[in-house]
């Protein structure tokens, strides 16, 4: 989308009511622009794909969904992960160059977080490779080192989701 456009729909995104926030879908295509305006504000253009696969192909959960982990969200955030440390400002709630909390209901608000969130996995283990990213996005620190080392991860709906990423970056 030309960046006009892509600025609009940040903007309209931003703004949504509450009401119209619980009806997005996760394929609600103003997800796909806003990713990309928001992976290249943050100088992050090579996440963007990986962020849409997390989000069309990895997670698939409408803004409304919440996991039986009580992640929500349509980029599925578990509350720990979300909220951080009770006495610190380290969740991804918080807005790091702002300081202003997010709302997990606000599919912008949790875009700009899984951006932060997949900065910081591939800070930890010093790559860009998206298997790695989506091994620890989706299990956790033993996936990603077992993803790291050339492996899978370790139970079936772990293997599965890194299948649907897979196959989701490799389409032409």
């Amino acid at each position: 989308a030309p960046p006009q456009a892509s600025a609009a729909i940040a903007k309209e995104l931003k703004a949504l009511t509450p009401e119209q926030m619980k009806n997005i879908k996760y394929n609600d295509q103003r997800l796909d622009v806003y990713t990309v305006h928001a992976a290249k504000e943050k100088g992050m253009e090579w996440a963007a794909p990986l962020l849409l696969g997390l989000r069309l192909a990895g997670e698939r959960s409408d803004n409304s969904a919440v996991s039986n982990k009580g992640a929500r969200s349509v980029m599925q955030f578990i509350p720990s992960t979300w909220h951080g440390a009770d006495t610190q400002k380290n969740g991804y709630k918080w807005d790091r160059q702002s300081g202003r909390e997010r709302d997990i209901d606000n599919p912008a608000d949790t875009i700009d977080a899984a951006l932060d969130f997949v900065s910081d996995i591939s800070k930890k283990f010093k790559t860009k490779d998206p298997m790695v990213i989506a091994a620890y996005y989706h299990g956790g620190d033993d996936d990603a080192r077992r993803v790291l080392a050339g492996g899978q991860p370790k139970g079936p709906i772990g293997r599965g989701y890194l299948a649907r990423m897979d196959k989701w970056l490799s389409q032409d």
